[in-house]
């Protein structure tokens, strides 16, 4: 840093005596890339400026990071346990309602579709309304909604019936417990993030596992229609859940009055997408969810081309369910215990582990080989999840991480709106699967590739702040 004096060349103490007492100021030009930015401190006020609210300077806030935050890790598991557990387990029921209806497969896929794309798509949503009544009102609401909704499902009269309740308005009402069971554990921890979200996510895994088996169980001895009253009486642990979610202290806000469009469009953040960083993670999100649901979708049916019995080729999802589990939680222990390693190369690590086994299923043709696949399929999809939180700290902090976490699930129900059409197009042409896991192969080699560049991009930024701090010069004038 260089320093300067500008004026009349004499001595310090000359200048001070000859100065008006009382009328002495400070003049500092600092010159940063050719620019000179003067800030005149007035020596004779002693007023101090007031603070920055919190809310532009999140790094002031510190996050209890446990007590009452164990509960709410607890909470957030039930509630994943509940949404991606019901999700995934369509799978396992919609044959029952296709037959009660005879309807077309294709047409009472739709069901399963819905309810887990439109659990992501309305992500924005659910991001906005958490922002704008807090987390408890969020999930409580989309538990209501959820209970009504498998309630008139269980009383459609027809399959047009069941498409609009069990997975457009199911799959509405767990957006909101979603979104909110995801951001709310990284809002009461911050040393212990990673692991309490990895704890968190977990419930995903036991959730596929538990609710496909014991949905697959009953529908032996009761109804489809009972089963979705089941479901509806289940909505009620997301309302307690819910009600665990103590809203923390909120920020001073701004006392000027804005509309109420720039404050929709301060909750919805769409500033997010001026960050180069940013839009590349949503390209992995996009990808790594192809690459990740075409699996999950097709692996029972290519167990039973290999002529594997149908309960055996429906337990090859209950693996992915039980790998899901410890994928999580081990993520999460990971980037807790080495807080060097960035999650962003972790989750371009796993990607690729996945994309190149997926090349490679047309040649696992034993029920162990598929298996094993499944395992793998498994860990990859919930490393893909677990580490979404934390990646999008590193990204773009903790302050708009709602926002962010919205759009993310909103990138992730696109593509899986559109994945099981082409991955069945793709079998339908070539009359094998071959061409479907290399689809999803390549997806997530590519989403290990963004990944890659956006871990160069952060570390570009983080690079360029560094140098911009250390070539600034400070000119100090005296008058």
């Amino acid at each position: 840093m260089s320093t300067s004096t500008e004026g009349p060349k004499q001595d310090l103490a000359d200048h001070s005596s000859s100065s008006t007492p009382g009328s002495q100021q400070t003049v500092f030009t600092i010159k940063l890339n050719g620019t000179e930015k003067e800030d005149k401190l007035n020596e004779k006020s002693s007023e101090k400026k007031p603070d920055k609210p919190l809310a532009e300077n999140n790094e002031e806030f510190s996050p209890p990071d446990g007590g009452w935050g164990w509960v709410v890790m607890i909470a957030s598991m039930v509630l994943i346990l509940l949404t991606d557990g019901i999700a995934f387990s369509v799978g396992t029921i919609y044959p029952t309602i296709r037959d009660d209806f005879n309807s077309e497969s294709t047409k009472a896929s739709l069901i399963s579709a819905l309810i887990n794309a439109f659990s992501l798509l309305t992500g924005p949503v659910a991001s906005v309304l958490a922002d704008s009544y807090g987390h408890r009102v969020v999930v409580i609401s989309g538990s209501i909604i959820s209970g009504v909704a498998f309630v008139a499902a269980s009383f459609s009269p027809n399959i047009d019936v069941a498409i609009l309740t069990y997975g457009f308005l199911a799959g509405t009402g767990f957006s909101l417990m979603y979104v909110s069971s995801v951001v709310v554990v990284g809002q009461y921890f911050e040393r212990r993030r990673a692991l309490a979200i990895g704890i968190a996510s977990s419930g995903s895994g036991i959730g596929i596992f538990l609710i496909s088996a014991i949905t697959g169980a009953l529908l032996n001895v009761i109804s489809w229609r009972t089963v979705s009253l089941i479901e509806a009486a289940l909505m009620i642990l997301g309302i307690l859940s819910g009600l665990t979610l103590h809203p923390l202290p909120k920020p001073k806000e701004n006392k000027e009055k804005i509309s109420k469009r720039k404050l929709l469009m301060k909750r919805l953040d769409i500033t997010l997408f001026k960050m180069p960083a940013y839009n590349t993670i949503c390209m992995v999100f996009i990808l790594a969810t192809i690459g990740c649901i075409l699996p999950y979708m097709y692996i029972p049916d290519v167990a039973q081309e290999l002529d594997i019995e149908s309960e055996r080729s429906a337990f090859l999802l209950s693996i992915t369910g039980i790998t899901n589990t410890v994928s999580r939680m081990l993520c999460g222990f990971v980037v807790y215990r080495f807080p060097i390693l960035s999650p962003i190369l972790l989750l371009a690590g796993i990607c690729c582990i996945g994309g190149i086994l997926s090349f490679f299923v047309f040649l696992f043709t034993s029920y162990l080989s598929l298996a094993i696949y499944a395992a793998i399929v498994g860990f990859v999809y919930a490393a893909d999840a677990a580490l979404t939180p934390l990646v999008l700290i590193e990204i773009v902090g903790y302050s708009r991480l709602n926002s962010s976490v919205g759009f993310m699930c909103m990138f992730r129900g696109f593509p899986i709106l559109i994945a099981g059409p082409i991955g069945g197009y793709l079998r339908d042409v070539t009359g094998k699967y071959d061409a479907t896991f290399f689809m999803a192969g390549s997806t997530l080699l590519v989403s290990a590739l963004f990944c890659l560049i956006t871990w160069f991009i952060i570390r570009m930024s983080k690079c360029k702040t560094y140098t911009l701090s250390k070539v600034k010069t400070e000119t100090v004038t005296i008058s």
